[in-house]
């Protein structure tokens, strides 16, 4: 009898070892993964520019109108409002509210942020805005005949100077009368990482730059 509990006792430790080396390979395999998507992140960064700060995304609105999400970098770490933030798949959006350590970045999928593009095949000029339930439209900005086909890849344009060209924004779904419907190249739900970058041009980030020294001005002259 004692035997039959000494090896019952013995199988209960042995599945607890085999059910710890499970978690533990689950949880190497989950880090491994974790740094393949940052590896992959960062490699989309060009050399020539440093990012500000590679932060987590840590939520996001998908049931509203408007589309925000929070990351957990602020301007202690360099972030400030209007650097464009991109995941390993493309554009998420820009920052607009930067707190100590966290952020609120507009994603492009709020009817508030219009953004610059070219479709990736040719340079065909358009723009991107939120549809306000999660698709986006692309918009031509020369009229006529529509040349727009479903499977399209439109990246951004750099035009206005705050978002790098090249970067992937969106895939035409359904072609319009002035343009298409799309969908994300990088939807936030999918993306643990994200990367902050400067403004593209020197000029746009002179403008950032003299915008947060006007409100720090302002609220220092606040009585």
């Amino acid at each position: 009898m004692g035997a039959y509990f000494k090896a019952g006792q013995q199988n209960a430790e042995l599945r607890r070892e085999v059910e710890a080396a499970r978690a533990q390979a689950i949880s190497a395999q989950a880090l491994a993964d974790e740094n393949r998507r940052l590896k992959a992140l960062l490699g989309i960064v060009e050399p020539a520019r440093k990012p500000v700060a590679t932060a987590h995304l840590i939520g996001s609105t998908a049931e509203s109108t408007r589309r925000f999400a929070v990351i957990d970098a602020g301007f202690a770490d360099g972030v400030r409002a209007g650097q464009p933030v991109r995941a390993a798949s493309g554009l998420i959006g820009r920052v607009i509210e930067a707190g100590p350590r966290t952020a609120r970045v507009l994603l492009i999928t709020d009817p508030d942020n219009v953004v610059p593009v070219r479709r990736a095949s040719d340079g065909l000029s358009a723009f991107v805005q939120g549809a306000s339930d999660g698709r986006i439209d692309i918009r031509l900005i020369n009229m006529g005949v529509n040349p727009i086909k479903a499977g399209d890849v439109f990246v951004t344009s750099g035009s206005g100077g705050l978002y790098p060209p090249g970067i992937p924004v969106a895939v035409a779904t359904s072609a319009h009368r002035d343009g298409a419907t799309g969908h994300l190249a990088a939807d936030p739900a999918d993306h643990v990482y994200v990367v902050v970058e400067q403004a593209f041009s020197p000029q746009a980030r002179a403008d950032l730059e003299r915008l947060i020294e006007d409100g720090a001005k302002t609220a220092v002259d606040v009585p």
